[in-house]
């Protein structure tokens, strides 16, 4: 177990790097930095993803059918 947790936190620190093809692969830090931004960080409008007339409320104020 302990292993495991080290490999984690190996991988979790793991610095950005790009191969020799110049793919770039992100540190498992960043990835999660950026995922876990629920800021909306690439400023996607809800028309953007078919979501234009959709009203922003909760479930409980819309009617039962």
């Amino acid at each position: 177990m302990t292993d495991a947790l080290n490999q984690m936190e190996k991988v979790a620190n793991k610095q950005d790097t790009i191969t020799d093809n110049s793919t770039y692969y992100p540190s498992a830090k960043a990835v999660y930095a950026h995922t876990s931004n629920k800021n909306n960080p690439h400023g996607v409008t809800a028309a953007q993803v078919g979501l234009g007339s959709v009203n922003n409320t909760s479930d409980a104020s819309k009617p039962i059918s």
